[in-house]
């Protein structure tokens, strides 16, 4: 593995550990679904880089897609569209040391795997091959997991209907 490559993946890691403690911190939720959002969109690109497409194509989809569309529904139908109120500075700390530990720890533990084992590029047998005689069940579920989102914001919707009905 190159160092370009390895500063690419430090970046993007970074990027994604940066917009998810964005995401927690914020106060505004919606801008907080934007960095979750962000968050999912650099993971995935993470994954593509490690020659993982499946996982990034199902991070991005669901991840940045459709969990954060659902957030954002969910919040709109709500009217939560305003801030929380502020937290605690000692909790926040405390996180904090906690999330840098763990970071390290895993940088510890897996980064040196990650120089030895450069990864490969996945082999090109064809789309229509490779997702319906190899990853057939991951189709699948990113499928239903897709029409389950999809039936959550019609119920939501539909209630709000019905809401807007009663008044």
């Amino acid at each position: 593995m190159s160092s370009a490559d390895l500063v690419i993946i430090v970046a993007l890691g970074a990027g994604a550990v940066f917009m998810g403690f964005l995401a927690v911190r914020m106060r505004n939720l919606m801008r907080a679904v934007g960095a979750y959002a962000l968050s999912s969109a650099f993971l995935a690109a993470l994954f593509f880089l490690l020659a993982s497409p499946y996982a990034g194509a199902l991070e991005l989809t669901v991840g940045a897609g459709l969990v954060a569309v659902l957030f954002l529904v969910a919040l709109v139908l709500s009217g939560a569209e305003g801030t929380v109120p502020p937290r605690s500075g000692v909790k926040d700390a405390s996180g904090a040391v906690l999330a840098v530990i763990f970071l390290l720890l895993f940088v510890v533990a897996v980064l040196p795997a990650v120089l030895l084992w450069p990864a490969s590029p996945p082999v090109v047998t064809g789309i229509g091959t490779s997702i319906w005689q190899y990853r057939t069940t991951d189709v699948l579920l990113q499928g239903i997991i897709i029409l389950g989102g999809v039936i959550a914001i019609l119920l939501l919707l539909g209630s709000r209907k019905s809401q807007e009905e009663v008044r």
